[in-house]
């Protein structure tokens, strides 16, 4: 019986790497309003894996069109990238230094060219608001290769580098109060089991939470921990897999 499960598990993240490599598309949620839509690849690559988001949205009256191309190693830990505003050619890139302690976030649009500085622990990797990819190696980073004390180093960046992000409903839904940066470090925990469906059929589901100070996320996802739905306190909205609908009693 237990070499039944362990090859049943063996089966499932074996097929992982295949379904995050196909298109992922996911409806960005607040409440019942329909606010955007997010699809994305998690390929691999020579060194580690390359993710492309492609996140629209619609936010008090503002559209938004964002390109995500990231890289990150055989571990899933964030390693170089950049978020290019499609509508307006800009372009955020989130380099660290060789050391991992410095994060430079440049800008730039048209012949504007900023950049400044953001104090990072080594281990630290990016979570953007409503880019599931970006959840999705995140979650594959954390349960494949826990901390002893269950933090992990957290950078929310927003679109153009500065200031706090926004909510959908307005206002600043920052991860703490005070917090004075959008470096933080964050707790994970598993959480009790659920259940949806996919394409109509039956999902079992683990859960996780992810909290900095009041902000939290939690992560719904089949056993192979591909993502299904994504709740966050931070952006009042959820990515929701097309075609997923989570069970009312989870």
């Amino acid at each position: 019986m237990i070499r039944k499960v362990v090859l049943q598990a063996l089966v499932a993240f074996a097929a992982l790497p295949f379904a995050l490599a196909q298109a992922n598309s996911f409806d960005v949620v607040a409440g019942k309003r329909s606010i955007g839509h997010d699809t994305y690849t998690l390929k691999k690559t020579k060194s580690g894996y390359q993710l492309s988001s492609r996140i629209g949205t619609k936010l008090n009256g503002n559209d938004t069109d964002l390109g995500d191309e990231f890289k990150y190693d055989e571990t899933y830990l964030y390693v170089e990238g950049g978020s290019t505003d499609v509508a307006n050619q800009g372009h955020t890139s989130y380099n660290p230094n060789k050391a991992r302690t410095q994060l430079t976030i440049g800008t730039s649009s048209g012949s504007v060219q900023e950049a400044h500085q953001l104090a990072v622990k080594p281990a630290f990797t990016l979570l953007p608001m409503y880019d599931a990819g970006a959840a999705q190696a995140f979650l594959l980073h954390a349960v494949t290769h826990p901390t002893a004390d269950n933090l992990y180093s957290i950078v929310v960046p927003h679109q153009g580098g500065g200031g706090a992000p926004v909510d959908p409903e307005g206002g600043s839904a920052g991860p703490a109060a005070g917090s004075g940066n959008n470096a933080f470090d964050a707790l994970f925990t598993k959480g009790p089991d659920a259940t949806g469906t996919l394409d109509g059929k039956p999902v079992a589901l683990h859960t996780f939470t992810l909290t900095a100070g009041k902000s939290t996320w939690v992560f719904y996802a089949d056993g192979s921990n591909l993502l299904m739905q994504l709740d966050s306190s931070m952006s009042r909205a959820s990515c929701i897999r097309v075609k997923f609908k989570l069970d009312a009693a989870s």
